[in-house]
């Protein structure tokens, strides 16, 4: 696990992809923005395939589990 701040996030996306992200924070505006440079880079990198999770009261754990323990046959990466 590792954390970057947004000043630091376009410099570590060009030395790697991390496989899953968690983006936290109070201003909105950097949250869209931290999303907006990730999506790009993976989408560049040629991985097309999407999960959005919002994990809320009654959040049903074993669909998440369940998501990450099956592959795509159609996905490229």
């Amino acid at each position: 696990i590792m954390q970057i701040r947004y000043d630091q996030l376009h410099s570590q996306l060009q030395k790697s992809l991390a496989s899953v992200f968690l983006i936290t924070g109070s201003e909105p505006f950097l949250i869209e923005e931290s999303h907006k440079a990730i999506l790009s880079v993976a989408q560049k990198r040629g991985y097309t395939e999407r999960q959005v999770w919002q994990v809320e009261t009654g959040f049903a754990w074993q669909q998440l589990l369940d998501s990450a323990n099956s592959l795509s046959l159609f996905s490229n990466k």
